[in-house]
């Protein structure tokens, strides 16, 4: 009570259609300034625009009326359940057909004459409904309601915190894992009781093939590749292709640029473009239609792996909002390439001559942290050649078997590897080869 100068007492009398509290003592003298009065604990009516009323009078003590006045109550909202649950209880993959459970934890006492409505998402709108709770029930559809009503009078009530179970089959699951939404409402005497909003996600589905054809399958090779992508699967209008190199991969960004030629289903892609960027190929423009089926686009600024080593290239596509429909992969091994040359001279070409220094001249246009020789069998090699090794650009030199080894952290360039301590071959006929190959991080390049 505020701006008021007597003795307030309070009294309470409750009937079967109002309630009344009587204020008095307000002031010892008149009043005729505003005075403002607060009442704690009150109830809120039960259900959401119920149009009821407070009415307000002052009287004398001799309780002749001075004035009166009535306000509705406004702003309720209906009590969310304490706890809601959907989940599938088959498939979860988008586009698949499903059925699932929808558990109610109630908050508030449910009546039999109450009525559930179900604001369903456009892929639920053929829903059929049945409950453990309820053994019968009417369902009437309208668009995308389902109203639930005429539950068995027995029992009449259900107590809150009780759990109502309901299982919902002829679902779909949405065309991609964007979230949507199922309104759950409980209507008493046509007013807003009881309400929450549950919200499910499909999980992505899988490619059916996904491919890529480069133009060299040689490591490092940048030039022009072709992707064909297989689906089962809707992919929507206007959704967005992205392929992720590997993180041994290091792409250049390239500006937004016209494919090289793109098909669906063999009818030509018009207007499809690509860039990369963050080490991602993207294309857009491609669907200008829901499709499934076999896409084929190329580009020309496409990047092979920098080894040998088996490498996964990632893809993924989304609906027009980025939300994924599905993903795959292909593991893309590339093939080493040739040194832009390689030579061998020794110190003596005589038979079965000593102490003799070999070199092997390589040029290589990309960096490798290995070279390994594969020495001919008609070839030995003494146990000192490791203090004869060269350059001093490799770190060290080992030999196991016919396979002499150099280690080092090269880049592209010219290199003259030299080894001491070999004793030639026993015959002038010889023509055995001295095999070559590179590796970065023991993978051959």
């Amino acid at each position: 009570m505020a701006n008021t100068t007597g003795t307030i007492s309070c009294s309470y009398a409750p009937s079967s259609n109002q309630q009344v509290i009587t204020i008095s003592g307000l002031t010892t003298s008149s009043l005729s300034s505003a005075f403002s009065v607060m009442i704690s604990s009150i109830l809120v009516p039960p259900t959401v625009n119920s149009s009821e009323s407070i009415s307000i009078y002052s009287q004398w003590s001799n309780g002749i009326q001075i004035d009166t006045c009535t306000t509705t109550i406004i702003g309720e909202v209906a009590a969310p359940f304490q706890s809601t649950s959907f989940t599938s209880n088959d498939n979860t993959t988008v586009q698949s057909s499903f059925s699932a459970m929808m558990k109610l934890t109630l908050s508030r006492t449910f009546y039999y004459q109450d009525s559930i409505v179900l604001t369903l998402p456009s892929q639920f709108s053929s829903a059929q409904v049945s409950s453990i709770n309820f053994p019968t029930f009417v369902p009437t559809q309208n668009l995308n309601t389902l109203t639930l009503s005429s539950f068995p009078s027995s029992p009449n009530t259900i107590a809150s915190n009780s759990v109502l179970s309901f299982t919902l089959s002829g679902l779909t699951n949405p065309l991609s894992i964007v979230p949507i939404s199922l309104i759950v409402s409980i209507y008493r005497s046509n007013q807003l009781y009881q309400q929450s909003t549950l919200t499910y996600s499909a999980v992505a589905g899988l490619i059916s093939s996904f491919s890529i054809s480069a133009s060299s399958n040689f490591v490092y090779n940048s030039g022009s590749a072709s992707f064909t992508i297989k689906s089962n699967l809707t992919i929507s209008l206007n959704s967005p292709i992205t392929i992720t190199y590997p993180s041994t991969i290091s792409a250049s960004n390239v500006a937004t640029t016209n494919i090289l030629s793109g098909s669906l289903d063999g009818t030509m892609v018009a207007n499809g473009s690509y860039q990369i960027n963050n080490n991602q190929i993207i294309f857009s423009k491609i669907y200008t239609t829901n499709f499934a089926g076999t896409t084929i686009l190329s580009i020309g600024n496409f990047l092979n792996p920098p080894t040998v080593q088996p490498s996964t290239y990632l893809i993924s596509l989304a609906d027009a909002s980025g939300y994924t429909i599905m993903t795959g992969s292909y593991i893309f091994i590339a093939s080493t390439k040739a040194l832009l040359s390689n030579s061998v001279s020794a110190s003596s070409l005589k038979v079965l001559d000593t102490g003799v220094t070999y070199t092997i001249n390589i040029a290589a246009n990309y960096g490798f942290t290995s070279v390994s020789i594969l020495i001919p069998s008609d070839i030995s090699i003494g146990s000192y050649y490791a203090s004869t090794c060269a350059p001093n650009s490799f770190s060290s030199c080992s030999l196991s078997g016919n396979n002499l080894t150099f280690i080092g952290s090269l880049v592209a360039g010219n290199y003259a590897l030299s080894w001491g301590y070999t004793t030639n071959p026993n015959s002038m006929q010889s023509t055995a080869s001295f095999l070559v190959y590179t590796y970065l991080q023991g993978w051959g390049v």
